[in-house]
């Protein structure tokens, strides 16, 4: 059970985690103070959407969804990735952070894109998709052993789950994606500083 939930986790759900995520999360987290949510979460995924929707009109989070659910699909496109063994460090100063800094860090990050494209770079119009604070591998589980009266944690009886858990899937498995808006993301790849300037980025957040 637990090598199969790793496999899936490296083979499908990081490896190919969908940009249309990343957006989604974005326009909820804009829009997520100005909506009852006790009231959305009682409706169809149909009504949902559509109260979403309703609420996001003439927004940026309109947009987005816009092109998630609209008539003509518009995804944004992948800027940069970032691992651990291919980029340690910008992948361990992005990594486990709480959503509201990452949607701050893209906030500065548009600022620098602009000054550097001479043009504007909205906020919501840079995705930053990062491992989550919590692991998503973590067996909660307790063995028993009847011989001494005791429980044990499955990963302190198992090196083999406390590698998968921890070291193996963290740090190998996960990444760090920037996405950009479709309109920006060709002239943002041509920019030599972008490491650099995702580095500022990182700095004014704190």
């Amino acid at each position: 059970m637990v090598f199969a939930r790793y496999v899936m986790f490296s083979e499908v759900y990081w490896i190919m985690r969908p940009r249309a995520t990343a957006m989604f999360q974005r326009a909820f987290y804009l829009l997520h103070g100005a909506i009852d949510m006790d009231a959305l979460f009682r409706l169809a995924e149909h009504e949902f959407v559509a109260e979403l929707r309703r609420v996001a009109a003439r927004t940026p989070a309109g947009e987005m969804l816009d092109g998630l659910f609209g008539p003509t699909r518009q995804l944004y496109k992948r800027l940069a990735q970032f691992g651990f063994s291919d980029a340690g460090e910008l992948y361990q100063r992005l990594a486990r952070r709480a959503y509201p800094w990452l949607a701050a860090c893209c906030e500065h990050f548009a600022a620098l894109a602009s000054s550097a494209l001479r043009r504007v770079v909205a906020p919501h119009e840079i995705l930053i998709d990062a491992p989550p604070v919590s692991r998503e591998v973590q067996i909660s589980i307790e063995i028993q052993f009847p011989k001494e009266g005791a429980w044990r944690d499955f990963a302190e009886v198992s090196p083999v789950v406390r590698a998968l858990a921890t070291e193996q899937f963290d740090d190998y498995v996960k990444r760090v994606r920037i996405y950009a808006h479709p309109s920006l993301v060709g002239d943002l790849r041509r920019l030599s500083n972008l490491p650099q300037l995702l580095d500022q980025a990182i700095e004014r957040t704190g």
